[in-house]
C-alpha cells in the first residue's frame, strides 16, 4: 500500500494505491461521509490478488483538499477524470458505495469512454425535484 497526493481540478487529492503491478485497475470511491479507508475490508479480503485498486479521498475528505466550495457531482467527476489521467488509464473498472456509486453510474454515463465496468453497491440517488 502506497499514499499519495496528486494535483487536479485545482485541489490536492490523496489516493490509496495496491498492487501497481496487476493488468486490471479497479477504482474504489466512497460514499460522502467515508475516506480512502472504506474499503480496507475488502482489500484485506484478497482484490488485490486480482486488482490495482486506487482508493482515492474525494474532496472534503481524508487527506485531499477541502475546498469551500464546487461540491457537484460533476466536480466530483473530474475529480476522478483527473486522477485516470495522471495515471494513464484510458478505461477504468470503478467501484461505488453509497454516494460513490452515484458518481460511479454519473461517470459512465457523461464519460462512458472512460468507464470498462461498474460495481455499485449500495448506490445513492440523487434527489432532483425536476427529475
Amino acid at each position: 500500500m502506497t499514499d499519495h497526493t496528486i494535483r487536479t481540478n485545482n485541489i490536492d487529492l490523496h489516493y490509496i494505491e495496491h498492487n501497481p503491478g496487476s493488468k486490471h485497475t479497479l477504482v474504489l470511491i466512497h460514499g460522502l461521509t467515508a475516506n480512502a479507508h472504506a474499503f480496507d475490508g475488502l482489500i484485506a479480503h484478497g482484490l488485490t490478488k486480482h486488482f490495482r485498486l486506487i482508493s482515492p479521498d474525494l474532496r472534503g475528505r481524508g487527506l485531499s483538499s477541502k475546498p469551500a466550495f464546487r461540491y457537484t457531482l460533476e466536480d466530483h467527476a473530474q475529480d476522478i477524470l483527473g486522477l485516470l489521467d495522471h495515471l494513464e488509464i484510458e478505461r477504468a473498472l470503478l467501484g461505488g458505495h453509497s454516494y460513490g456509486g452515484l458518481l460511479s453510474v454519473y461517470l459512465a454515463a457523461n464519460y462512458p469512454q472512460r468507464v470498462e465496468k461498474l460495481v455499485i453497491l449500495d448506490a445513492a440517488a440523487e434527489m432532483n425535484p425536476n427529475s
